[in-house]
């Protein structure tokens, strides 16, 4: 485990410092510590080191461990970790005013992206499938975008994966 540590600390600082998805790094070296600290206890975990695949490079692992325990800290200090900037931004409209008529010009920038909309249907789940596979939102940005629950945005994403099989063998390109 040291010569773990020893090797992808700078990796783990380097994620701290300069931050990731629009979170700007911690600016204290004690944040910055606490951090590293952080991500390593939990990259050491028994269950944490049981889900590490071999063939998959390490260094992404890690930093997956390092972004989610980051955001983990940022909540516990009552901080949020802001949304990457969206090159649509200037398009979408305010959760309060959201209509599915945007959601829906948004994503339809490809024609198999087009047929997929339609093929949903339900302007709820094309909102959804375009906030979170489109947009890249995670289901808490994207209920808090949309004003529902994040387990109406589960559940809608539960339809939507099976629908995605169904339009794809209507494609067929399954």
């Amino acid at each position: 485990m040291r010569a773990v540590f020893e090797t992808y600390e700078p990796l783990v600082r380097t994620i701290a410092c300069q931050g990731f998805d629009g979170f700007p790094g911690f600016r204290s070296a004690a944040d910055v510590d606490d951090a590293v600290a952080s991500v390593f206890a939990a990259a050491f975990e028994p269950t944490t080191r049981e889900r590490y695949a071999p063939p998959a490079p390490y260094y992404s692992f890690l930093g997956g461990i390092a972004r989610n325990t980051i955001r983990g800290l940022l909540r516990k200090a009552g901080r949020e970790v802001p949304l990457p900037v969206d090159e649509h931004a200037d398009h979408l409209a305010a959760p309060d005013s959201w209509n599915p008529e945007t959601a829906a010009e948004l994503c339809q920038s490809s024609d198999l992206a087009r047929r997929f909309q339609e093929h949903l249907g339900d302007p709820f789940l094309q909102a959804v499938a375009c906030e979170t596979l489109a947009n890249g939102l995670s289901e808490q940005a994207a209920a808090e975008q949309l004003s529902v629950t994040r387990h109406q945005i589960r559940k809608a994403l539960e339809v939507i994966r099976k629908r995605v099989k169904s339009f794809l063998k209507k494609e067929g390109l399954e």
